[in-house]
């Protein structure tokens, strides 16, 4: 990933999009240690679709999740969602 490229995302192959990360109380654990994430907000993911499903199936929740990278840590993984809008707000790019 060049530097002025956000990473794709690996279950759509869609350019995920910076997303500002909520900070406060970072040392209760309760915020994120970056200042922002990229997070894929492509709603044909097939992650984000199938999602709705088994949050359903498993937890019995009205919800998904997206696909989501640390820059800072490296770390990947998905953050959950309760509305195809969720999140939008806190783009950056």
């Amino acid at each position: 990933m060049s530097e002025n490229e956000n990473p794709l995302c690996p279950h759509c192959g869609e350019r995920t999009k910076k997303w500002a990360t909520p900070r406060f109380n970072v040392g209760e654990g309760l915020g994120w240690h970056s200042p922002y994430l990229y997070v894929c907000f492509n709603d044909a993911c097939p992650l984000y679709v199938r999602g709705w499903q088994t949050m359903m199936q498993y937890y019995g929740r009205v919800c998904s999740c997206r696909y989501m990278f640390d820059p800072e840590s490296g770390n990947s993984g998905t953050i959950p969602v309760g509305t195809p809008y969720a999140l939008r707000g806190d783009i950056l790019d």
